[in-house]
């Protein structure tokens, strides 16, 4: 997968509990900043806030499970599964979780 966004870990970087966050790469790249509605829970504005510092892990081990799947269900894949593994992965493969896997990553990389 190729991939546009900022590489690396993104770090929260809290700068006034009652104003707003920054996720960042480093010091010196910020990849956003996220405003705290005072209408909002704070607890739901750290999970919203979690949830997008964790954005480029997720994506990645999104697309690790999707490699995997293929790899498994590929023709060479497929000459060194045993039967019911090989059927345990076309499962996977046929399943909405693997559709719905494809679909967030095109979301996220289109």
């Amino acid at each position: 997968m190729e991939t546009k966004h900022t590489k690396g870990e993104w770090q929260i970087l809290w700068h006034n509990y009652t104003h707003f966050a920054t996720i960042n790469k480093d010091i010196k790249t910020r990849i956003c900043a996220v405003e705290i509605d005072s209408h909002k829970r704070l607890d739901e504005v750290t999970a919203n806030v979690k949830l997008i510092a964790a954005a480029p892990e997720l994506l990645s081990a999104l697309d690790n499970f999707i490699q995997c799947i293929d790899l498994c269900t590929s023709e060479e894949g497929r000459k060194y599964m045993q039967k019911g593994r090989l059927e345990a992965y076309d499962t996977l493969k046929n399943s909405l979780t693997y559709k719905t896997a494809i679909n967030v990553i095109q979301k996220a990389t289109e």
